[in-house]
């Protein structure tokens, strides 16, 4: 079992030929370029009981070699995931069952027990990848950017797919953060929380789009960690986006109301000047938009850096804090921060 920690961005098809000749890669790239196809279907049972269970399954050809994997759902935030994933390499496009069973977790086996399984839908897409060696704060990071341009289809339906993946191959994550965010700051880039595969599972049934997070708030509970709420602030933010971007059919809030509850809770926190303008900039550039109009929303996020830029810098600092042991971020002493996010949390 292995753990994956990538960052996933939506970007415009009309950088892709571009990409190669950025400055940021030409400067940190380790290796040349290396170009494959590669074609991936998707298994479950007839009733998505791996999905239930939070898993996918998906096997993979690469040229010759066939690679079979099984994927957590694990925790996606402002693109940065991880994941757990589990490999096996059989000598034919046909699944291993054996060898999913005996290694994967319990509840594979419990979630597959006398069912059979199907192939639902396919990833198939050209992948353009480099490896680039990174140095943050004087410790190396070793990561592989991959570019990834194909689609997503079922019988019946194909979304286009056009994004970046940047992995983790060694180092801190925290500096893997980092390129994203000088990367995000020079081109336009979309935080991606969803998935190829949740996709997939989207284009066969529409009706289930992701309902943007809520505080989860306990009744009668009024004091919420800052950083929780921020971080479900940020993934709505996040979801406004990609629906956009992706085209896809998922309630999303307006980006411009999030963006602003965000700015009024980091103006109360010892926040970096850093982080507090990039806001400012994000919000007036959102003010120009007609609002709730998604059409104008990818037009704006594929030709301008603002949301991926100021969302990968919010996710940056609340990592920070959450590895913090020392950080103190209570509301218990400031009263309008306090009243602002009772505020919040009743309304979400």
């Amino acid at each position: 079992m292995l753990v994956e920690t990538e960052i996933k961005l939506a970007l415009p098809r009309g950088l892709v030929d571009s990409l190669k000749t950025l400055p940021l890669i030409t400067r940190y790239q380790h290796s040349g370029w290396q170009q494959v196809r590669l074609y991936n279907q998707y298994f479950d049972t007839a009733g998505l009981d791996l999905d239930k269970a939070g898993f996918a399954l998906r096997m993979r050809r690469d040229g010759n070699q066939f690679i079979q994997t099984l994927k957590g759902r694990g925790d996606s935030r402002a693109g940065l995931s991880v994941r757990q994933e589990w490999d096996w390499y059989p000598s034919s496009e046909q699944l291993d069952l054996p060898a999913l069973i005996d290694g994967a977790p319990a509840v594979i086996r419990e979630a597959l027990a006398g069912k059979k399984l199907l192939p639902l839908f396919r990833n198939d897409f050209e992948r353009r990848k480099v490896a680039i060696l990174w140095n943050w704060r004087g410790s190396p990071v070793e990561l592989e950017l991959a570019l990834d341009v194909g689609d997503v289809r079922t019988r019946h339906q194909r979304s286009p797919i056009c994004e970046l993946e940047l992995e983790l191959r060694a180092g801190e994550s925290q500096g893997l953060l980092a390129f994203a965010i000088e990367l995000a700051r020079q081109i336009p880039l979309c935080p991606l929380d969803v998935a190829k595969a949740e996709r997939g599972f989207r284009l066969l049934d529409p009706g289930r789009a992701a309902n943007p997070p809520s505080t989860g708030r306990p009744p009668g509970e009024v004091e919420l960690s800052i950083i929780t709420l921020l971080e479900m602030l940020v993934k709505r933010l996040v979801m406004a986006g990609e629906a956009a971007v992706l085209e896809l059919r998922t309630a999303a809030d307006d980006p411009l109301e999030v963006a602003r509850l965000i700015e009024r809770i980091i103006d109360q926190l010892p926040t970096p000047v850093l982080l507090r303008t990039v806001w400012q900039g994000l919000i007036i550039e959102l003010q120009n938009l007609p609002g709730h109009d998604r059409t104008a929303l990818k037009y704006w996020i594929e030709h301008h850096p603002t949301l991926g830029h100021a969302a990968l810098n919010l996710r940056q600092w609340l990592d920070a804090q959450s590895n913090d042991p020392q950080a103190t971020l209570s509301a218990r002493h400031n009263s309008a921060l306090l009243a602002l996010m009772e505020q919040i949390t009743d309304e979400y």
